[in-house]
């Protein structure tokens, strides 16, 4: 009879341990399934039906408010990005649109504050407030929080506010 080298858990603490990692492993695919039903596979952007659902809440949380927050959105696509495809190839579109997705999103969500912009100084727009998303092909969308954050962001009109949103996303 072979003897069985010792071990200081129970059967029932290795079952215990081997369930525990199995729920982790099946709560980490949950997070990737997750992510990927309401991501672009090729920018990381939002997907349509994702942004879709962000606009809704947003409209949403503004019912019944006295003051409803001021947001704007945008939408764009992507001049010639068809012909583009035919003559580069798609390899190299799909890198271009996915560095253009990188550069969009971070202008529009103001994570870098350098320079004299008025957004560090006024804090009008908080990233976290903000989403960017591949509404399809050449199409991209967003939604813009433009209520401000501060008593001198109040003074500025919104139409400056915009302004200024309009001016970093044609940057880009």
């Amino acid at each position: 009879m072979p003897i069985e080298p010792f071990s200081p858990e129970s059967k029932e603490q290795k079952k215990a341990h081997r369930l525990g990692r199995v729920l982790g492993e099946l709560a980490g695919l949950v997070v990737v399934k997750d992510y990927e039903a309401t991501h672009d596979e090729l920018t990381g952007l939002l997907n349509k039906a994702a942004l879709k659902e962000k606009l809704h809440e947003k409209i949403q949380a503004q019912r019944g408010k006295e003051k409803p927050d001021e947001f704007g959105l945008f939408f764009g696509d992507l001049t010639n990005f068809k012909k583009a495809n035919d003559e580069l190839g798609h390899e190299r579109v799909d890198r271009l649109l996915r560095d253009f997705s990188g550069v969009l999103s971070s202008k529009v969500r103001d994570t870098d504050h350098g320079g004299n912009d008025n957004l560090a100084h006024e804090r009008l727009i908080q990233e976290e407030d903000n989403e960017v998303g591949r509404y399809g092909g050449d199409e991209l969308a967003g939604i813009i929080d433009l209520t401000p954050k501060t008593e001198a962001g109040r003074d500025m009109g919104k139409k400056e506010r915009m302004n200024i949103v309009a001016g970093r996303v044609q940057t880009v």
